[in-house]
């Protein structure tokens, strides 16, 4: 899960990098602190002198040899483009006489959490589920995309239709993505043979968006 983006996206948006340059410059008219040594942001270079008889001092020339005083500092005030920070991507499969231990029979594959109707989210929850559901999620942070994750889930899924069709004559299936953002213009692809897997087993799509600024940075899974 640590690679780059998957191969199968469509044109990957490659991140940049906007740099904002600052200059420092000396103050021509700036005289030297005699009593300390020179400011650290000008350059001392030494006089270039003619040759003179030897054993004498050479004589300074009327050239001076000087350097630039300029100094660039680079700072990195934004990454644009790239995937999510974030990605969480789950089959989510709901009904109100859901019975979860059908759906795994069904599928093959434990989920990572469900419940039926009338269960409760903890043991002091005021209100009960409505309905049953059965969920099997991924979730991974960049440079992991959030096709790979979609590849996951649905590689861990049977490919038989005979088994979807009596799930999705019952029950709603949905394929549902967290996807959390800093910075600008992030964002997902996915390719074609994805999105026809994801049709092939009923399933629609929802997509839940969170972005933060830069100061905020995304949230952390636990």
């Amino acid at each position: 899960m640590g690679k780059p983006c998957s191969a199968l996206s469509s044109p990957t948006i490659e991140p940049r990098v906007v740099f904002e340059t600052k200059i420092a410059m000396d103050d021509q008219e700036k005289k030297p602190d005699l009593a300390g040594p020179p400011p650290s942001d000008t350059v001392e270079t030494p006089l270039r002198c003619s040759p003179g008889a030897e054993g004498s001092n050479p004589a300074p020339t009327d050239q001076v040899e000087t350097k630039s005083n300029i100094v660039p500092m680079h700072e990195v005030i934004a990454v644009v483009g790239g995937p999510p920070d974030e990605c969480g991507v789950t089959l989510a499969i709901y009904g109100e006489d859901l019975d979860p231990d059908e759906i795994t029979r069904l599928l093959g594959v434990h989920p990572t959490h469900s419940h039926r109707r009338g269960d409760r989210h903890k043991p002091d929850s005021r209100f009960p589920f409505q309905q049953g559901a059965w969920f099997l999620e991924r979730r991974g942070m960049a440079p992991v995309c959030p096709d790979e994750l979609t590849k996951e889930v649905l590689d861990q899924l049977p490919t038989e239709m005979e088994r979807w069709r009596l799930i999705k004559e019952r029950f709603d299936i949905r394929l549902l993505y967290g996807l959390h953002f800093s910075g600008w213009n992030k964002g997902l692809d996915l390719p074609r043979e994805l999105v026809a897997r994801i049709a092939a087993i009923g399933a629609s799509m929802g997509f839940d968006i969170y972005m933060y600024g830069e100061e905020e940075g995304p949230l952390q899974f636990e």
